[in-house]
């Protein structure tokens, strides 16, 4: 058996009570140890380390999770810094550099734009609904005779800059 030794090198975003929770044979349910790593299989941001049981009578190679996994099978940290990353307004690039110099493994681009497609249809619904209720609301106010509506309006215009002034 091969024993793959780069999981010891960088940092890992781990959940230390999923990890705690999950660190026992999956044949046997002996106490595992991150010292009997054998390989590690990086998705997204979370990883499955494959740790060998030291039962002599067992020996079963166990794919223990560092995070929570969905519904989907991908880990639930994947989507949120996703999610954080757009409401940032960062792209794949900025994610890249930034958790290289953290020493922090990185998603594919083709993993983070899964994730972003996904995200971003659960933002324009919710974005659609919020303006047909914001709609609705305004429709109920404008109907009642003893309700004011309030509105206001910016009345300026661009003008062409002149290379020292663009006030508009």
């Amino acid at each position: 058996m091969v024993i793959d030794n780069d999981w010891q090198v960088g940092r890992r975003i781990v959940e230390l009570g999923v990890l705690a929770e999950k660190m026992y044979c999956c044949r046997c349910n002996v106490p595992l140890h991150l010292h009997d790593t054998i390989h590690e299989r990086t998705t997204g941001f979370g990883s499955y380390l494959h740790i060998m049981c030291t039962n002599q009578e067992c020996r079963t190679v166990t794919d223990v999770p560092t995070g929570k996994v969905g519904p989907t099978g991908s880990f639930n940290i994947t989507a949120k810094i996703v999610i954080g990353m757009i409401h940032a307004g960062l792209g794949y690039a900025q994610i890249r550099n930034f958790l290289t110099e953290c020493n922090l493994p990185v998603m594919s681009k083709s993993c983070f734009q899964k994730h972003e497609k996904k995200i971003g249809k659960i933002f324009v619904s919710a974005a659609e609904e919020s303006c047909k209720n914001a709609q609705q609301l305004e429709k109920e106010i404008s109907a009642d005779k003893e309700l004011e509506l309030e509105v206001s309006f910016d009345a300026g215009w661009q003008k062409r800059g002149s290379g020292f002034n663009y006030n508009s």
